[in-house]
């Protein structure tokens, strides 16, 4: 019993310990970054890499720590509004950079898609506002 009572203890304090990073990272009580602005959109716009359909995806690290690695998802809609596709890739961006990400798109036929895009760190914290891009395939 003494066990299970430190263990549930001990995740007690891992819990109230990370509670602060939900909301923003930090140093010594010093506040470098509100969720979901670490990471400022800049440079979207539809994009061909190679023969692929994709997305330029750029963010600036508006914190002064690096953000490595985020995942930047883009979540495509037909014109109905419906989840047709979604896509992934990775960026690093130290602090103060701007880096761009190029999630590609398969599989759709010719149209016109709403493209929404947003950045994640890899415990799933969302650092960026979501951004909505209209392409054309």
């Amino acid at each position: 019993m003494r066990r299970t009572s430190a263990i549930l203890l001990g995740l007690g304090v891992v819990v109230f310990s990370l509670s602060p990073l939900s909301n923003s990272f930090g140093q010594g009580g010093d506040l470098i970054c509100n969720f979901p602005t670490c990471a400022i959109p800049v440079g979207m716009m539809c994009y061909t890499l190679g023969s692929y359909p994709a997305v330029q995806a750029g963010y600036t690290n508006n914190s002064n720590f690096p953000l490595k690695p985020l995942i930047v998802f883009d979540v495509v809609h037909n014109s109905t509004g419906q989840t047709v596709s979604y896509s992934t890739a990775t960026l690093d961006i130290g602090p103060g950079d701007t880096g761009f990400a190029y999630p590609v798109v398969f599989g759709l036929s010719a149209g016109n898609y709403t493209e929404m895009l947003f950045a994640l760190t890899t415990i799933g914290t969302k650092v960026s506002p979501t951004t909505s891009l209209n392409c054309s395939l």
